[in-house]
């Protein structure tokens, strides 16, 4: 409705037509990931164990204890905090809560690799091993001195 009473056009004209206009600017996309899929997986794996034990399941209580937010809240679905107030409701083991966020959070990483590879544009940093931050630093500034806007 925003849409309308501004411009004049439903959302499905407005949107085609600013699909249609070139960009204003040269853009560089770059995207990191690991070469090896397993390897991500398991980074996810531990990224979630280090949240639970850094207390993720007792933020959670003491939200819903204080009284701060209800368990039905869009927020709470997120993923991690759904899984926690299942655990917490008594309707998963802890062990059982913390796969579910794992099992979740390696799909949401599938799913926005498959989102990123929708852009052939898009260059890909791949790391064998651990993260190199330093060393794709020093990629993108490479492919920028080159010209490299591999979305332009």
């Amino acid at each position: 409705m925003e849409v309308y009473l501004l411009t004049g056009e439903t959302i499905t004209a407005h949107d085609e037509r600013t699909r249609a206009l070139p960009p204003r600017w040269p853009s560089a996309r770059f995207a990191l990931s690991f070469a090896d899929r397993q390897a991500l997986y398991s980074r996810i794996d531990a990224r979630v164990d280090e949240m639970i034990s850094r207390g993720l399941l007792g933020e959670v209580e003491r939200l819903l204890r204080e009284g701060k937010i209800s368990s039905k809240s869009s927020s709470m679905q997120a993923i991690g905090y759904k899984e926690a107030v299942e655990y917490l409701e008594g309707r998963c083991t802890r062990h059982q809560a913390a796969e579910k966020i794992k099992l979740a959070s390696r799909r949401y990483a599938k799913r926005q690799l498959t989102w990123l590879r929708r852009d052939a544009g898009t260059e890909w940093i791949l790391w064998n091993g651990a993260p190199d931050a330093g060393g794709g630093a020093r990629r993108v500034l490479s492919s920028l001195e080159r010209g490299g806007f591999p979305g332009a």
